[in-house]
C-alpha cells in the first residue's frame, strides 16, 4: 500500500526564504497575507512557522520575549537566518576537567566563612507560585432564604424502622398538642368576650326594637317641637292615596297619641319609620324632623292580647304599606 506523504513545507521554498518571512512578520510587522503572497509561501504554513518562532523565543528567554535580529547568522556573516538573543553554548568539558586531581577532592567543604557570599539582589524567582494560584476556587455559600423560611431540609429515611417511627409520633403528637392549646385560648377568648356583654341587650327573636323622635317643623312662621315614639310593627292593610303623600300634613292634625309614619332621607335612598306621638321631649333614642318629613296620619292600632311581651307589639291592620318598601 504506497502511501502519501504531505511534507510539512512546499516544494521549492527554502530555509531560508521562510526566515527571511518569518522575520519580516515579526520584526517589520508586515502582515502575513502580503508576505505570503511575496515569497510564493501558502498562508497557514507561514502562520505555523511565526508561532512556532515565537513559542521558541520565549521559552529560550524564560517567558520574557526578546527582539530578534534579522540577517545576523551565528558566524557573523549576513544571512537570511534568525539569530536569537542567546548566551553561547559552552564547549563541553575535557577529559581532565572530567577528572579533577586529588587534591581538589580534599579541599574542604565551603563554609558559611569560606563560601562566596551571593547578593540577595541576584536571587531571583521567575516562576514563584502565590497562595492565589493553588488555592481552590471558594465554597459556594447558602442560598437566600425567603421570609417564610424556604423548604425544610428532609433526610432519606426508612419508616418502617422503629426509631423512625417514634420520631413521627413524637412529631404528631406535638403538632396536635399545639392545636389543642391554641383551640382551648381561642375558646377562652370567646367566652370571656361573651361573659362582658350586659345582659340586657340580649334580646329574644319576636321581641321589636322600638325608638322615639321628635317632629319639628322649621318653617319661618311657627315652630312646634312634637315627640314621636318610633316603633317597628308594620302589619296593615289599609291602602294610601298617592295625594296623602304628596300633600304635607298641618300641625293641627296631630296629637298627643297619634301614629303617624315618618320618612328619613338617606344619602342613597329613604327610610320609613312608624311613630308615636308623645308630649315629653328630649327622651333618649328621640331625634328632630321636619314637619314636612311627616307623610301620613295613621289609625288607631290594634293590641293583640296573650303575654306580656306580645302586649307589646302593635298593628296596624287596615294600612297598607306596601308603598314603603324600605319601611323598618
Amino acid at each position: 500500500m504506497v502511501r502519501n506523504r504531505v511534507p510539512k513545507r512546499p516544494k521549492g521554498v527554502s530555509d531560508e526564504a521562510m526566515n527571511i518571512a518569518v522575520s519580516k512578520v515579526l520584526m517589520d510587522k508586515a502582515s502575513i497575507r502580503s508576505t505570503a503572497t511575496a515569497f510564493g509561501i501558502p498562508k497557514s504554513t507561514l502562520i505555523d512557522n511565526v508561532r512556532r518562532a515565537k513559542e521558541l523565543r520565549e521559552q529560550e528567554q524564560g517567558g520574557i520575549p526578546v527582539p530578534i535580529q534579522a540577517g545576523v547568522s551565528n558566524s557573523g556573516t549576513s544571512s537570511g537566518g534568525i539569530q536569537y538573543d542567546r548566551p553561547k553554548a559552552e564547549p563541553c568539558p575535557s577529559a581532565t576537567e572530567r577528572n579533577p586531581p586529588v587534591s581538589d577532592l580534599l579541599d574542604p567543604c565551603p563554609s558559611p566563612s569560606t563560601a562566596p557570599a551571593t547578593p540577595a539582589a541576584e536571587i531571583r524567582y521567575s516562576n514563584a507560585l502565590t497562595p492565589e494560584d493553588v488555592r481552590p476556587y471558594p465554597k459556594a455559600l447558602l442560598r437566600k432564604q425567603s421570609n417564610r423560611g424556604g423548604r425544610k431540609k428532609g433526610a432519606s429515611r426508612v419508616l418502617t424502622d422503629t426509631l423512625e417511627k417514634d420520631k413521627i409520633e413524637a412529631a404528631m403528637m406535638a403538632k396536635k398538642a399545639k392545636q389543642d392549646e391554641k383551640d382551648a385560648k381561642a375558646k377562652a377568648r370567646l367566652l370571656k368576650k361573651n361573659m362582658k356583654k350586659p345582659t340586657s341587650q340580649t334580646k329574644s327573636k319576636g321581641q321589636k326594637r322600638k325608638q322615639q323622635t321628635s317632629l319639628c317643623d322649621q318653617s319661618t312662621d311657627e315652630e312646634s317641637v312634637v315627640s314621636v315614639h318610633l316603633d317597628d310593627d308594620t302589619d296593615d292593610s289599609l291602602h294610601i292615596g298617592d295625594d296623602e303623600l304628596t300633600e304635607p300634613l298641618a300641625l293641627g292634625t296631630l296629637s298627643i297619641g297619634d301614629y303617624v309614619l315618618v320618612e328619613f332621607e338617606g344619602k342613597n335612598s329613604s327610610l320609613h319609620y312608624v311613630g308615636f306621638v308623645k308630649e315629653k321631649d328630649n327622651i333618649v333614642d328621640e331625634s328632630y324632623v321636619n314637619l314636612a318629613d311627616v307623610k301620613m296620619k295613621l289609625p288607631i292600632p290594634s293590641r293583640s292580647g296573650g303575654t306580656a311581651r306580645v302586649a307589646e307589639m302593635i298593628e296596624f291592620s287596615d294600612v297598607d304599606f306596601s308603598l314603603f318598601p324600605s319601611l323598618r
